[in-house]
């Protein structure tokens, strides 16, 4: 959602930022087929306003740890063990962000992928 605020001549445009809380679940190190070592983070974060949680996974390569890869869930699930166990089974099964809504999908269906 945008605020736009008029002063004479101008107009202020504020976004409005919904605070999203992010909470480091794990992390694995791995290795791609080119031999460049990476780390995948799995978090769960929480949208404060609407009191859902959700995931995101972040892949940095170790030899530029500012590029990063990542894929994010919004509004996964409105209980926080849920989501929790969500992370922890992402990390079990080593998922990468390419993955993520296959396998979110695979979780509440109760199928592995």
């Amino acid at each position: 959602m945008f605020i736009f605020t008029k002063f004479d001549k101008y107009i202020v445009c504020k976004r409005e930022v919904k605070v999203k809380k992010l909470y480091l679940i794990g992390s694995k190190e791995f290795q791609s087929r080119n031999q460049q070592d990476f780390i995948v983070y799995y978090y769960m974060h929480m949208n404060e306003e609407e009191g859902i949680y959700g995931i995101r996974l972040e892949q940095r390569f170790i030899k530029n740890f500012r590029e990063i890869e990542y894929a994010e869930e919004k509004g996964v699930t409105e209980s926080r063990e849920v989501a929790e166990a969500l992370a922890r089974y992402l990390i079990d099964y080593e998922v990468m962000p390419v993955a993520l809504p296959e396998t979110i999908d695979g979780f509440f269906d109760g199928t592995e992928e």
